[in-house]
């Protein structure tokens, strides 16, 4: 058995080799473009938004630009590359499972291949993250819920348990304005809330804030824990789609194993073996699956609850997503 190679091509976007790593990317990173979608249900990609456009009309299309990224880097020699395939192909036990949820093997290694390659991205020199739009306005909300506004409808009135202050000033003046009627500040959580409410998901707000490359903060390097969590994370989002996508004919299937012999179908398990070929860890526990006295040794297990109860730092992708 062998890895197939990814060929040196000009885009990788429907490359076969990389289709799992296209299943993640749509799923966790998806790259959205608006569109037009006309009488006979053909999307149209739109720059901007004219006068007199059906917003009915507009739609928001997912797909990801991360398979072209990834592909590109692999050609180019940028993938790490001291992990050799062959640790992984000599691993009875990783391609039995393989094989046993019929998954293909030259796949899934260009998927973890790209996993591992993310995750080190978010944790060595690794860029910490401003808020979202989406998240800065649900703070202010949330703080500004703490006056406890009373809304009587039916006789236009606003009662208010607490005051509050918001203050704005323009870039480069010295005026500002600052509000302090209790009135008008629930007014404006309203008006936030309004947009909030049936916008959350609209790829706008998701955006980090514009500024915040300039106030970037880089973090020279991060636990091997919080990698071991985000390549969990991550592979662990592909492994939980199996049965679904198989059931709607999403992904190709394998054929299953078949010669009596027992084989673990545990992903949590696939998942710690993978750490271990990928050099994630060098802790061999993560491959075993049983100690000398054929207790179960979870090591996975036993480092994602160690690390929910530590703080998490927040860092965006250098390489993936700009």
């Amino acid at each position: 058995m062998e890895i197939q190679e990814i060929q040196k091509q000009g885009f990788y976007f429907d490359e076969p080799l990389l289709e799992y790593v296209g299943i993640v990317a749509d799923e966790c990173w998806p790259h959205y473009e608006m569109a037009y979608l006309d009488d006979k249900g053909s999307a149209r990609i739109l720059d901007t938004i004219s006068d007199g456009t059906d917003m009915k009309n507009i739609v928001y299309l997912r797909s990801s630009n991360i398979p072209d990224i990834f592909g590109r880097r692999y050609v180019d020699g940028k993938i790490d590359t001291a992990v050799k395939a062959d640790k992984y192909l000599a691993s009875e036990e990783v391609m039995r499972t393989l094989k046993a949820l019929r998954l293909d093997v030259s796949k899934f290694w260009y998927l973890c291949l790209f996993i591992k390659d993310y995750v080190m991205d978010l944790t060595v020199n690794a860029v910490k993250i401003t808020p979202t739009h989406k998240e800065v306005l649900t703070n202010l909300v949330e703080e500004m819920d703490k006056m406890n506004p009373t809304i009587m409808r039916a006789i236009s009135r606003i009662d208010v348990d607490k005051g509050g202050e918001l203050t704005f000033k323009l870039e480069g003046e010295k005026h500002k304005i600052t509000i302090t009627d209790k009135q008008t500040l629930t007014l404006i959580n309203m008006a936030i809330s309004e947009i909030l409410e049936p916008n959350e998901d609209k790829p706008m707000l998701k955006y980090w804030s514009e500024d915040c490359e300039s106030k970037e903060t880089i973090i020279p390097n991060l636990s091997t824990t919080k990698q071991i969590y985000l390549f969990d994370k991550y592979l662990s989002r592909f492994l939980d789609m199996l049965d679904k996508m198989e059931q709607f004919g999403q992904l190709e299937v394998k054929e299953d194993i078949d010669d009596g012999r027992k084989t673990s179908k545990d992903k949590k398990l696939l998942i710690s073996r993978m750490i271990f070929i990928l050099e994630l860890s060098t802790d061999e526990n993560y491959y075993r699956e049983f100690d000398e006295n054929d207790n179960r040794i979870n090591k996975l297990k036993n480092t994602l609850n160690w690390y929910k109860k530590k703080t998490d730092i927040p860092t965006r992708s250098k390489i993936y997503c700009k």
